[in-house]
């Protein structure tokens, strides 16, 4: 009797099912690392723009003689040492803006929105015989249309004195 080498279908079926699993898998995996690498992306523009825009605010608050928040809470005003006037605040896009002698400088990229954490973005502090204080409270979130992307964000709440 002579022996057919080859394979049977329920054999070639198997190894069909066998591979179409494993590749799933290894896609899914693939997906995975690669959501993940994408969310460190997203979390590192995030938080740097966030430490940007405190530590530029931080300095021009220290720099200013003068401060002033207005109703809403949304722009900051400083009169520096120097008599001119800057203004920090969000534009329509959700990019912090900082305005010097009327020319807009972007603080944040256009990769987030920025917003206030609280009700208020600004908040100023007065007690009698002490300088000024300013309260941040900023939230900054990545701007994307994937909902897994667009929930990251970053909030901050600091206090400010003026020197």
């Amino acid at each position: 009797m002579k022996m057919k080498s080859g394979f049977t279908l329920v054999e070639l079926l198997l190894y069909i099912v066998i591979v179409a699993l494993v590749s799933g898998l290894i896609a899914q995996t693939l997906i995975s690392i690669t959501l993940a690498q994408q969310k460190i992306e997203v979390r590192k523009i995030v938080d740097e723009n966030l430490d940007f825009a405190l530590k530029k605010i931080e300095s021009e608050i220290k720099k200013s003689q003068e401060a002033a928040v207005n109703e809403s809470g949304d722009i900051l005003t400083l009169v520096l040492k120097d008599a001119s006037i800057v203004e920090f605040f969000v534009d329509e896009s959700g990019i912090l803006q900082k305005k010097v002698e009327e020319v807009d400088y972007p603080i944040t990229s256009d990769k987030v929105i920025v917003s206030a954490s609280n009700a208020y973005l600004f908040s100023k502090i007065e007690h009698l015989g002490v300088k000024p204080t300013i309260r941040l409270m900023i939230k900054i979130r990545y701007k994307s249309d994937d909902p897994k992307l667009s929930s990251v964000e970053s909030k901050a709440q600091t206090t400010i004195s003026l020197r």
